[in-house]
């Protein structure tokens, strides 16, 4: 596996996105559900996957002048995270959180919670 440097990523949300230029970080987490197939007489556990998938996630991103909060309760829109190694993760997706940071001795930011809804395609 190669290594690829940290720097250089993006995040795009719906049209016009808001943080695009501003983002510094992003976490994705996508799972499969697991179904136990363990019958009675076994001594160690055994699943299978069920094919039905979920992700979900933060980005987070320093707020300018320009920025427009996209909060809990707006509609659902397309979400594209892009990592330094050009490698995309794209599908539709809500905002379920946002957590605003501002500091005395350092940048405003935003930290945004989401959710897909539906499949994530990853290319």
């Amino acid at each position: 596996m190669a290594v690829v440097n940290g720097s250089g990523g993006s995040v795009s949300f719906g049209a016009g996105s808001q943080y695009d230029s501003n983002v510094h970080s992003f976490t994705l987490s996508y799972s499969e559900d697991m179904l136990e197939t363990t019958a009675y007489t076994a001594t160690a556990k055994t699943f299978i996957g069920s094919g039905v998938t979920e992700w979900s996630g933060t980005y987070e991103a320093y707020l300018d002048g320009t920025a427009v909060l996209a909060g809990p309760g707006i509609a659902a829109a397309t979400l594209t995270l892009t990592g330094a190694s050009g490698r995309t993760y794209a599908g539709s997706a809500m905002v379920s959180n946002i957590n605003l940071n501002h500091t005395i001795n350092g940048l405003p930011a935003v930290s945004a919670t989401f959710r897909g809804t539906g499949a994530l395609t990853i290319a």
